[in-house]
């Protein structure tokens, strides 16, 4: 990696809830990087497992920023339930978003 290129970041991550799923979706800026995204779950705000995971895009310029999403579909319409994302560069070096709290029975 040169001096001038950034390790990508979470921007935004939004979660919704959508009967009997959660809907997850999330913007990353300084994709410059090969890099994994870790979608977690928790239902107790401390104790974090992961549900899913999604391969980051590496771009050419890293002024676009780049939306992803994913859908779990493993909850019921009357959890609450914590989400957050973890991002793995190709340094491994790891960034975390913000727990998201969904209640789901608020649709």
């Amino acid at each position: 990696m040169n001096a001038q290129q950034q390790i990508a970041k979470i921007k935004n991550v939004n979660v919704k809830p959508l009967g009997n799923m959660v809907y997850i979706k999330w913007i990353t800026t300084n994709n410059n990087n090969e890099c994994l995204y870790s979608i977690l779950k928790s239902k107790n705000g401390k104790n974090f497992k992961t549900i899913g995971a999604k391969k980051g895009l590496k771009l050419e310029s890293d002024s676009i920023d780049l939306l992803y999403t994913f859908v779990d579909f493993e909850t019921k319409n009357t959890e609450t339930n914590y989400y957050k994302i973890f991002l793995i560069d190709n340094l491994g070096e790891i960034k975390e978003s913000k727990s998201i709290i969904v209640n789901s029975t608020k649709n």
